[in-house]
């Protein structure tokens, strides 16, 4: 039987795989608070992730209605605050890592769930 870690609810911080592992739970508990205390799950932050991701591919970014393709703007803030939370901790506790970007992300079991049950296993 597999054992799925739910640390952080499914929450995690992509491209940081310079950063120390303890660096890296730190922030990913700074960022998860960031989105609990917006109301907003990793998986809705990840979400609006995705729908902005997808608009910039589909060229619509610059004429379109974000609401028009289901991009939740209360969603993509929380996440940008988030990843903000994030990236100043980890800049504080490692300030030399090669890598100045990051990204949250939400693990496969999660995205597995959503997809397969249609619920959010990130919510509170």
């Amino acid at each position: 039987m597999d054992t799925i870690d739910r640390k952080y609810r499914g929450l995690e911080i992509w491209d940081v795989d310079d950063v120390a592992p303890e660096i890296r739970d730190e922030a990913t508990a700074a960022a998860l608070a960031v989105l609990d205390l917006e109301g907003v799950s990793p998986l809705q932050a990840r979400v609006a992730q995705f729908t902005l991701e997808a608009m910039d591919d589909k060229g619509v970014l610059d004429r379109a209605d974000p609401s028009d393709f289901g991009l939740n703007m209360a969603h993509l803030n929380a996440c940008r605050e988030a990843e903000g939370a994030a990236r100043r901790l980890i800049e504080r506790l490692a300030p030399n890592r090669a890598e100045p970007y990051l990204m949250l992300g939400v693990a496969e079991w999660a995205l597995s769930e959503w997809q397969t049950h249609d619920t959010d296993p990130t919510k509170l």
